[in-house]
């Protein structure tokens, strides 16, 4: 049951907001700066000359945005993909080891925190993945119950629960002789699935672009 409580309106009203304030702040001041120029230059009657001011004033202010926007998309590098509302991929260094967090997350005061439910992949279990995923994607839209294998303990496995498909991204460990899923992991359900499908090659170049 706790596997389907993933699909809140919450995230979908902060994202909504965010995009709003962002808008807002890229778009309302180089208006304001058209209207302040236009009106001050009208003023004084010079029209073909405040035309060429106002033209010039904002090409360079475009020309400014563009430049600091491309600036700092290599800096920035924010990695994420949202699977669902709260189930997200991000890409992530850790004390120098780039890891493929895929994870279950929380708000708390306001602020986005990860929570038990998930899983980091090394590097090379994420190609391992990757490598996969044709093959696990047929698995998982025919139903059948199958296993991957990402490293000595981590697997991808299709799994059946409660009449729904899941693809199990999980460390397994072994108890009297038999091997048995661990905490560490998340099972997405076929949307979440097909989210992470699609994802998958700009999370891979985003990858090797980090790991160069």
């Amino acid at each position: 049951g706790h596997l389907c409580k993933s699909q809140t309106p919450m995230a979908t009203t902060k994202k909504d907001t965010s995009s709003n304030v962002e808008n807002d702040s890229s778009e309302d001041k180089p208006v304001k700066a058209k209207s302040e120029l236009k009106f001050s230059s009208l003023k004084k009657g010079g029209k073909r000359k405040a035309d060429t001011k106002l033209s010039s004033s904002s090409d360079s202010i475009d020309k400014s945005k563009k430049a600091k926007t491309e600036d700092s998309k290599p800096s920035e590098k924010k990695a994420v993909w949202e699977l669902s509302s709260k189930r997200k991929v991000k890409v992530e260094n850790w004390k120098g080891m780039w890891l493929i967090n895929m994870r279950e997350f929380y708000t708390k005061d306001g602020k986005e925190l990860p929570g038990r439910k998930g899983i980091s992949l090394k590097v090379d279990q994420w190609e391992k993945l990757y490598s996969q995923l044709s093959d696990i994607d047929a698995k998982a839209q025919s139903g059948e119950e199958s296993e991957f294998s990402l490293s000595s303990r981590r697997k991808t496995r299709i799994i059946q629960h409660r009449g729904n498909t899941l693809v199990d991204i999980r460390e397994m460990y072994t108890k009297d002789g038999k091997e048995l899923p661990g905490k560490k992991g998340i099972a997405l359900n076929m949307d979440q699935w097909q989210k992470l499908v699609e994802f998958a090659t700009d999370i891979d170049e985003h990858v090797k672009e980090s790991t160069k």
